[in-house]
């Protein structure tokens, strides 16, 4: 078994209603929560078909908030809908219908985050909707001998950036296989998927020998790099047929939680977790998940594949100690598993001018660290440019936040190693590392317009990147992004010099994108080039470009 230490970050809704053709009185509103006595705003609306510009009769429109207040109602025979007796706040409202893709009122793509509708007491609202049909996946799930896979959770994904690292993460469109092993998700947006399928998983606390196993991915692999998109157009049906992964059985592992001082430690957390998506697969059984006297921990139903035993030990006035170690498991237990836990190292660093001089006084300057497991952690700056930061196992990121105007980052070195723009990794082998950052008034600064059909293009996306694709790599502060304002201006400021960058507007750019190699091989040909000195000032018009 290694013993090696190894942190990466993967971690990996679709509505619809089907109502019959015959007319009825449909009701306004169903009240989800008990509402406040001030409620007498409304919104309301109509819901059509994109392709057709039809009414769409039954579909569902559902507003809730941010605490979870939840209101319903159906549309009419005309596509229309109304929500009364609404209290004042921030809404958000999905229409949605089967075989169209669901649809966020604002939104102009399936994947746009949208800003709320905010109500106040008398307000009426009016929020319409143009649903585009849908698109689906259909196919059969089987084993390894080619027999049909009854009752498999298929589910339908998307690929994300996260820290550096591609994800797999659910879009919520599900199915169960039936006694063919067949399924059908639909409603589905245009472009690229990724189906998975894994059977019922066995809960942590129970005996029974259940097999279930990981994720397998179309086309019939348990490695997220493998897994093959399918891409769908407007509409578009396709149907794919992929092999469950085998799993021969399930197995126990067993070992000891020992901290760092070489005690064993009972009542403290140890997680397995699935190295292709990080999600918690097994905890100790009994003991309410925690290891039991002298550290022991047993889990059970563990199948074959990789992953990473994960702990943590916390006691009163002590700082917590922790520990990742990987583990691979094949067809038969695995007993004696010594998980050793260490002590955080402590980052001890100053901030300096480039003359080596102490940085402006700004009252709110902090250094933050970032790890590829989502961690963060923080630290003030003493007003010689002091700062201590605790770190913890894994990979790390670090900058300095409150900056003045006009000031940026120039370097920043952990054990005299440049780290500015790459991850820095503690092994549990350090107890203390040195930092030095070095900050700049020479900051830089790229501005300009973006037109749309020789127009103003208000609330597009301005990508900077640098021409060499070994800059993109997660931290990299040269890759960088902005949305236009109202007049169809931007500013991006404190990029780091270099000859070689390329700018373009685009219409939208999704989460995790400015981290994607293919996205930015993309707007290679679309870009306008540009160079940037220190404390230059560029100015660049721009064009709103395909994606």
């Amino acid at each position: 078994m290694s013993t090696s230490l190894a942190v990466s970050s993967v971690v990996v809704a679709l509505l619809g209603l089907s109502l019959a053709d015959t007319p009825v009185a449909w009701p306004q509103s169903r009240d989800m929560r008990q509402q406040p006595l001030e409620a007498t705003a409304a919104i309301r609306g109509r819901v059509i078909a994109v392709d057709r510009s039809t009414p769409l009769r039954g579909a569902e429109v559902r507003a809730v908030t941010s605490d979870g207040n939840s209101r319903l109602t159906m549309t009419d025979p005309n596509g229309s809908f109304e929500l009364r007796d609404l209290p004042p706040g921030s809404w958000v409202v999905t229409a949605s219908k089967a075989g169209f893709v669901s649809q966020q009122f604002g939104q102009r793509r399936p994947t746009e985050r949208v800003r709320p509708i905010e109500l106040t007491n008398g307000q009426a609202v009016t929020a319409n909707f143009a649903l585009m049909r849908g698109g689906a996946i259909e196919g059969h799930v089987f084993d390894e001998f080619g027999e049909p896979v009854a009752g498999a959770r298929v589910e339908l994904m998307r690929a994300r950036m996260v820290r550096g690292i591609r994800q797999l993460e659910s879009t919520g469109a599900n199915d169960q296989t039936d006694d063919r092993g067949a399924f059908r998700l639909y409603g589905l947006a245009p472009g690229d998927h990724y189906v998975s399928a894994i059977m019922g998983t066995t809960p942590t606390e129970s005996p029974t020998d259940r097999v279930s196993g990981p994720a397998t991915y179309f086309p019939g692999t348990t490695s997220i790099a493998e897994a093959q998109r399918i891409t769908l157009g407007t509409a578009e049906e396709q149907s794919i047929n992929f092999p469950l992964a085998a799993v021969r059985g399930t197995v126990r592992l067993s070992g000891t939680l020992i901290d760092s001082t070489g005690v064993p430690a009972s009542g403290a957390t140890v997680n397995l977790l699935s190295t292709s998506d990080w999600r918690v697969v097994g905890a100790p059984f009994g003991n309410f998940g925690l290891t039991r006297e002298n550290g022991v921990f047993t889990m059970l139903n563990v199948a074959p594949g990789s992953y990473v035993l994960a702990a943590g030990v916390h006691r009163q006035n002590d700082l917590p100690e922790e520990a990742w170690t990987p583990i691979t498991v094949g067809l038969e237990d695995v007993a004696g598993i010594n998980v050793v836990a260490t002590k955080p190292a402590m980052v001890v660093g100053r901030i300096v001018g480039e003359d080596g001089s102490a940085p402006p006084q700004t009252g709110s300057l902090r250094v933050l660290a970032q790890s590829t497991r989502g961690a963060e952690q923080t630290a003030g700056v003493a007003k010689d440019g002091t700062f201590r930061l605790q770190g913890t196992l894994g990979q790390w990121s670090f900058t300095v936040e409150g900056l003045p105007d006009g000031w940026m980052v120039n370097s920043i070195h952990v054990n005299g190693k440049d780290v500015t723009d790459v991850l820095t990794e503690f092994t549990g082998a350090e107890r203390e590392a040195t930092s030095r950052i070095v900050i700049t008034p020479r900051s830089t600064e790229v501005s300009g317009s973006a037109t749309l059909r020789d127009q103003p293009a208000p609330d597009v996306s301005i990508v900077v990147f640098p021409e060499d694709s070994t800059k993109w790599a997660y931290p990299s502060r040269y890759v960088r992004f902005t949305r236009t304002g109202t007049d169809g201006h931007f500013s991006i400021q404190a990029l780091p010099p270099d000859r070689h960058y390329r700018i373009a507007a685009v219409e939208y750019v999704d989460e995790g994108e400015l981290q994607d190699p293919e996205f930015l091989e993309r707007l290679r040909d679309v870009g306008i080039s540009f160079s940037l000195e220190p404390g230059a000032r560029e100015r660049v018009n721009l064009s709103v470009s395909d994606r």
